[in-house]
């Protein structure tokens, strides 16, 4: 029976983005974060996020939008880090996976 579990280079990888993701959230403001924590990971509609945030619908937009501006800047700096070498080594791994996307694959 084959062992269906994720190789040690791609449970790095995975590792990798999420230690890279969670710092890329620690730099937003409390309020953005939130927002983003219920919008996007908790899969909250804007409307519930909204409700749960005590804000308007629009306030939650905004947060949601300018998160992902910030989130999206620090990820493409952060990527901007790895060597020409790495992304290649990477991304091979990845079975072609964009540097961007190694990074953060829920991003675009």
């Amino acid at each position: 029976m084959p062992d269906s579990r994720a190789g040690p280079e791609s449970a790095f990888l995975q590792d990798e983005r999420s230690r890279i993701l969670s710092a890329a959230m620690d730099k937003l403001t409390p309020g953005t974060r939130k927002a983003i924590e219920l919008r996007e990971l908790g899969q909250l509609s804007t409307e519930e996020a909204a409700r749960v945030m005590g804000l308007s619908v629009a306030a939650v937009k905004g947060r949601v939008f300018h998160g992902r501006k910030k989130l999206h800047q620090v990820l493409k700096r952060e990527s901007a880090w790895m060597s020409g070498r790495q992304i290649l080594q990477a991304s091979r791994k990845a079975n072609g996976r964009s540097r961007h996307q190694l990074v953060c694959s829920s991003c675009d």
